[in-house]
Parts: C-alpha cells; sequence; structure tokens
C-alpha cells in the first residue's frame, strides 16, 4: 500500500516550499513524530511504503536512512535533497511554477489596476510561491476564482458596480453570477487591507460598496424636489416618507434649508421619526452601513447646506453603530451630533474585546464621537445599545 509513503512524500514536498531558502536540508523522522503511519504498517504494506521511498530515492529526490543492527530492516529518516526532482516524482508542479504558469491571467488586470491592487497581486504571489494559501485561496484548485477576485477588485476600484445588482454585476465582470456571493470573505480580505478597514464585516463592506442583491432606494423625509427640464417637482408634502433610486440624485434640489439633518441607522426607528415627529428637519435613512448613493447624499448635503444647520445621527450604541456614525461624519465633512446615543444608565454593559478596542480607539478623533468612544471603552456597550430602545423625538 503507497499511501502513507506518497503522504509523507508530499509532507516532505510541501515543507519545502514553505522554505524561503530551497537549498535548506531536512527531514522526515520516521522513528519520531513524522512516522506515525509507516509504524503502522507491516506486511507487504511495509514492503509497498520501502518501495516508494526506494523509487524516490533513486531518482535523487531523497535519501534515505535504515536504522542499524536489529532494527537494520526499518527506515529511520528520508532526508530531502531535490525539490523539483520530488515534484517530479509526486507528478507534481512547484508552487512558483504554478504561479509563473498563472501570472499571465492576472497581468492584463494589473496594467492598469491602482498600486494597492498591484501590491495585493504582489503579496498573494509570495504566500501561494511557499504552496500557502493567500485571500483564503490557493492554488491551482482554486485558479479560476482567483482570477475572478482580482476582476472584481478592479472593477469595483473603478465603481463598475454603481446602479447594479449584485449578480448583474459579478456575471458582467467575472462571467459567474455567484462568484462574489461565493468570494465575499476574499474579497473583504482584499479591499480591507487595501483600505485600512479590517474592522468592517464583510456584509457591512459589501453594502458600503453597493454590492448589494437589490440596489435600495434613498429613504427620506423632508424639503426636496426633483428638477425635470424647466419644472420642480416638489416632494416636501409626500409623507411619511420618499424613496429615490440612486440614478435620480442629480435632479434632486432642496428648495430651502432645513430646519436639521437627522441620519438614521434602523429602519423602524427611521419609520417611527418619519411617522411620529412632523417638522422641518430632513431625516435620511442609512441602512446600517450607507450604500454609495447615500454616501454621495451625505456629501453633497455637507457641502449644500449652510454651516448653522446641524447635522445629528441615530444609531445603535455600540461598535458597528459609531464605525456607521464615523462613516457619515467623514462622508459630510461636518461635526455631527449623537442623537439618543447616549446613556442615562449605562446598565449591565458588556465589556469590549481587544479588537473592539483598537476600533473604537481609531474612531476616537472623528468629530462628536469622542465622548461615546471614551465611555464604550471604559464601560462597554450597554445592554440596551439598540437604538429602537429610544421613543423618537425631534433632536432640536
Amino acid at each position: 500500500m503507497a499511501e502513507p509513503a506518497l503522504d509523507l512524500l508530499n509532507k516532505l514536498f510541501e515543507r519545502w516550499q514553505r522554505t524561503d531558502n530551497h537549498d535548506r536540508t531536512f527531514s522526515l523522522n520516521l522513528a519520531g513524530r513524522d512516522g506515525s503511519r509507516y509504524r503502522e504498517t507491516s506486511g507487504a504494506s511495509r514492503e509497498a511504503f520501502h518501495a516508494v521511498m526506494a523509487n524516490a530515492a533513486k531518482c535523487g529526490a531523497v535519501k534515505l536512512e535504515w536504522g542499524r543492527f536489529e532494527i537494520s530492516h526499518e527506515l529511520v529518516r528520508v532526508v530531502f535533497v531535490d525539490g523539483n526532482k520530488l515534484a517530479s516524482f509526486l507528478d507534481r508542479l512547484p508552487a512558483q511554477a504554478l504561479v509563473e504558469a498563472f501570472s499571465p491571467r492576472v497581468a492584463p488586470l494589473l496594467e492598469l489596476a491602482p498600486p494597492w491592487l498591484k501590491t495585493c497581486w504582489d503579496n498573494a504571489a509570495v504566500r501561494w510561491q511557499r504552496g500557502e494559501a493567500a485571500l483564503r485561496l490557493r492554488l491551482p484548485q482554486n485558479a479560476d476564482d482567483i482570477e475572478r477576485l482580482f476582476k472584481a477588485l478592479l472593477a469595483v476600484s473603478r465603481n463598475q458596480q454603481a446602479n447594479l445588482d449584485l449578480r448583474s454585476f459579478s456575471a458582467l465582470t467575472t462571467g459567474d453570477s455567484k462568484a462574489l456571493e461565493r468570494l465575499k470573505a476574499s474579497f473583504a480580505e482584499a479591499w480591507c487591507t487595501a483600505h485600512d478597514c479590517e474592522s468592517l464585516d464583510a456584509n457591512d463592506l459589501y453594502h458600503s460598496l453597493g454590492l448589494i442583491k437589490t440596489p435600495q432606494p434613498i429613504l427620506l423625509r423632508g424639503a426636496v424636489g426633483l428638477r425635470n427640464e424647466n419644472a420642480v417637482l416638489d416632494l416636501s408634502g409626500v409623507l411619511p416618507w420618499v424613496g429615490l433610486p440612486g440614478e435620480m440624485l442629480a435632479q434632486m434640489i432642496l428648495p430651502k434649508q432645513p430646519v436639521y439633518v437627522l441620519s438614521i441607522e434602523n429602519w423602524a426607528s427611521f419609520a417611527r421619526h418619519c411617522r411620529e415627529v412632523r417638522d422641518q428637519g430632513l431625516i435620511l435613512y442609512t441602512g446600517g452601513f450607507p450604500n454609495p448613493s447615500v454616501q454621495i447624499l451625505f456629501n453633497r448635503l455637507g457641502q449644500e447646506l449652510s454651516e448653522a444647520t446641524p447635522f445629528y445621527h441615530w444609531g445603535d450604541t455600540d461598535v458597528r453603530g459609531l464605525e456607521i456614525f464615523a462613516l457619515i461624519a467623514r462622508l459630510s465633512h461636518r461635526e455631527i451630533k449623537p442623537h439618543q446615543m447616549d446613556r442615562a444608565q449605562w446598565s449591565s454593559p458588556q465589556p469590549l474585546t481587544r479588537s473592539e478596542i483598537r476600533t473604537i480607539e481609531g474612531l476616537r478623533n472623528t468629530w462628536g464621537i469622542a465622548a461615546l468612544a471614551n465611555k464604550l471603552i471604559l464601560l462597554g456597550v450597554p445592554q440596551d445599545f439598540e437604538q429602537e430602545n429610544q421613543a423618537p423625538k425631534a433632536p432640536v
């Protein structure tokens, strides 16, 4: 039975590939921790094991060391000699050769790619050349998906997903309508490493980039209108809210200054506020992490509205809630005040993990967020962190 011997030779091959210096000498200790499967063989299976090892030694891939005296019939060590000869014996391509053979499939994508994507490839290639996984994928078994991944990363860097649903974009970009769902964790790892957003959940990242199955309209309530040629459609009286496709943002106008701007993370809280609080505020639904259309709107509001117009955000008082808060502040370039996110009683708080603390520490300098950030780090997440625990009320 040759399988145990081939398994051990493959193990030796993998060790060689992971070694930066391929001239390094190493071995399999069959008398020790490497030899459990060898010691399980006997009779015909032992002879088959020896035959495989003898053939590997004959071709110059390894050298065999036998026991002495009463165990002279037993192998005690298989010493690595030549990785390329071992690859040939095992009918495998060395990982470096696999990367070299695969590279032409990605090279055209990298010619006009942003520097971060080229760096992403270089870093991944180093690991693939050692026979390791990179971006949660391996060569050669995941070659097609690696190519799809880099096609998708390049396309999103060019915002080619705008106004497309996830599966249509995936089909147009990769030729596989479900590739971006299958590669979500790989995409998130590559994107967030380059864009300093490692703390962001993969689902939130997809939403913020507009990689969603059904692109959602912008939901809002307030004094807005749509310009169509020479006419303006006034939507300020439409209650409880209106929904505008992202493509219509260019036609949207603000006929008058709102009393305030309030962004709301949660759907139930947005719906309640629009129904129960009737005033001249501009109310925006973020849907968790805002999608690209909502991001564009926040950026526009920050530029067009008077500095005297206060901006508020109402979200969950947890790590994710503060990440959303910070993103909206960066988009609008305004100081945003938290609305109903503090708690008079920080009841039964749940301490943050070290990773969560690092995330919150990175948000401390965002306008309006420092006090909440410090409180979360010091006390943890309050038991009633979800914004649905608070009844809607006007911020001014």
